[in-house]
């Protein structure tokens, strides 16, 4: 096929859409780094439909500005033909207002905008930063209302000039491969002409491992029907090479890894496309960048980013709130990266430490740009008013990463390669695991005296030994000040599909003994037999169950008594009983 045979060369990596990241700088550093395309970030069409098109000629750039004279959206020159704009909508009159101002039919061409990509991957649950796209209806949501994505990308695609390429980035279905095939003939027959399929569910979280073997099937099913791209986990040049294997497409999309990795869009040994700042002190091309790399070392190599990044959001005038959280996205990416390193290494000879302090005080733009040591550059030149911000950024969100939730829980680069072969082993592999064997965190359970036995991993088996398709995932969240267990606790509510057809367990006061029981419901309804799906110990297990016998006289029970407690042989058969069967002890 023809992408499985694409995907045998060096793949095509472009920068994926990230909210607050992927403003104008990053892209303009993507582009320099090796990116093919560079996606926006995501652009709500309520704010783009009220937003006013006008050119910066002292800057360079087209900028669409709301009311309140905030940058909704900034482009320029240096990425025409490789920009590609993700609209967030949820339904085909906002699509249609919002497309109506980034295009004009008669000059298609008239900003470089190359395509138009409709968001429809954002999750879902409370713990997601982006859960308003799909409490709007638009993300996963739209997804997930088949007949509501259609009539979106028809009216788009009935709109756009014929030069414009129109995408749909979605995620996996919950329900299998074959439900994610549906949904995509579905957007293509409405006039998708291009999707990008992340490898992981509406319902999974950042660091929960990518389906890498999913995306194969949908990847195959839809081999020349649209230009298709691949994204989840691809931390690096080498992870993205090994996601377009394992995929058989020949492009994919790099997030985390624009600010976790040296030369994330540029695959090992793969040439890189020439860029005109290869004799200067801040060059961030592939070349010079693994140049620093070998010589002095990843900090250094990200200390040379930062200044790089800063160098471009002075010339766009970036906002100054935006700037600093990007820089101290990088600097806290590499230095999480580094503390995972064993032996963890000592000292701060980059100075990372100390910018990512400096940067949390910073209030304006030449604040931000002296904390990586660019203060002089800016000082030197005339500079017009910073953009105004058009998000809302917290000044403690770096006080406690550990709370964070969209990419402080993920793993480090190396523990996503191990937990990826161990993955190809066959080995089932938690991220609990993995920081054990990797981070020297405590065993989880260690104090355990009896191991539980694990219900997802049984249901898997079952399912594989029958030939259907089982998931287990979270569907539902409730805050600690809600009191769904009898008292004010988190909880969370999991649902097992198996063979396409839901099983809704309860609420559990963690999310390993939601998925638990959901995974016991549909055991249960695998078969009728309860002793079928729970397997006996191997002290109870006979050929034969005995069949009662007429109740012994009460001297005979007291020797028996005396022979073997009762609390034995009562846990044994409670495992041959149905959970929602009571069973009164005889006392």
């Amino acid at each position: 096929m023809a992408e499985a045979a694409a995907a045998t060369s060096a793949p095509t990596a472009s920068l994926a859409p990230m909210v607050r990241l992927g403003t104008l700088p990053l892209r303009l550093l993507s582009l320099e780094r090796g990116a093919a395309l560079v996606y926006s970030e995501e652009l709500v069409d309520a704010k783009v439909a009220q937003s006013t098109r006008s050119v910066d000629a002292r800057l360079g750039t087209t900028d669409w500005r709301g009311p309140g004279g905030q940058i909704v959206f900034r482009t320029c020159e240096a990425e025409r033909s490789r920009l590609v704009v993700q609209l967030g909508t949820a339904d085909p009159e906002g699509a249609l207002a919002a497309a109506r101002q980034l295009f004009d039919p008669a000059d298609p061409n008239r900003d470089g905008i190359v395509q138009l990509d409709v968001n429809m991957g954002c999750p879902t649950l409370r713990w997601c930063p982006k859960e308003c796209s799909s409490a709007g209806g638009s993300g996963a949501a739209l997804f997930a209302d088949r007949e509501r994505a259609e009539r979106v990308v028809a009216a788009l695609r009935a709109f756009l000039p014929a030069g414009v390429l129109l995408s749909c980035k979605i995620r996996l279905c919950v329900e299998g491969p074959e439900a994610t095939l549906e949904r995509c003939r579905g957007l293509i027959a409405a006039g998708a002409g291009a999707l990008a399929i992340h490898a992981r569910c509406a319902t999974d979280r950042p660091n929960d491992a990518a389906r890498w073997a999913e995306l194969a099937p949908v990847i195959a099913g839809l081999a020349g029907q649209a230009r298709l791209t691949v994204n989840g986990d691809a931390l690096d040049a080498a992870s993205a090479e090994e996601l377009c294997r394992a995929s058989g497409c020949a492009s994919v999309l790099v997030a985390r890894g624009a600010l976790l990795s040296p030369s994330p869009f540029v695959p090992p040994g793969g040439r890189a496309p020439p860029t005109p700042r290869c004799d200067a002190a801040c060059c961030v091309c592939p070349r010079c960048e693994a140049e620093v790399v070998a010589r002095e070392g990843l900090c250094a190599s990200t200390r040379r980013l930062c200044r790089r990044y800063a160098q471009l959001a002075m010339a766009s005038e970036n906002n100054p709130l935006n700037t600093g959280f990007v820089l101290l996205w990088l600097l806290h990416a590499r230095l999480r990266e580094r503390a995972a390193e064993r032996p963890p290494p000592a000292g701060d000879p980059h100075g990372l430490a100390a910018a990512a302090a400096a940067l949390r005080d910073a209030t304006s733009l030449e604040d931000v740009v002296d904390a990586v040591g660019m203060g002089e550059e800016w000082r030197a030149a005339a500079r017009g008013a910073p953009a105004i911000a058009s998000h809302r950024y917290r000044a403690d969100y770096f006080d406690d990463l550990a709370q964070r939730t969209d990419w402080a829980a993920a793993l480090p680069r190396a523990a996503i390669a191990a937990r990826r072969a161990l993955a190809r082993g066959g080995a089932s592999c938690t991220n609990a695991d993995i920081r054990t064997a990797l981070l020297g965190a405590p065993a989880a359970g260690a104090r355990r005296k009896k191991p539980e036995q694990d219900r997802c991993a049984e249901l898997r088996e079952r399912a594989a030994a029958l030939g259907v398709f089982a998931r287990v995932f979270v569907v539902e969240q409730r805050p600690p000040g809600e009191r769904v267990l009898g008292y004010y606790a988190a909880a969370w509510r999991c649902r097992a599909v198996l063979g396409g057809k839901p099983h809704e367990g309860r609420f559990k006061k963690s999310v390993r003994h939601a998925q638990q029981d959901a995974a016991m419901v549909a055991l249960e309804a695998l078969q009728p037999s309860v002793a079928a799906v729970v397997p006996l110990a191997p002290s109870v297990t006979q050929d034969k169950v005995p069949e009662p016998t007429e109740a012994p006289s009460s001297k005979e029970t007291r020797v028996e008594a005396e022979e073997e407690p009762p609390a034995k042989p009562v846990r044994r058969l409670m495992a041959l009983v149905p959970r929602s069967v009571k069973v009164a002890r005889v006392k």
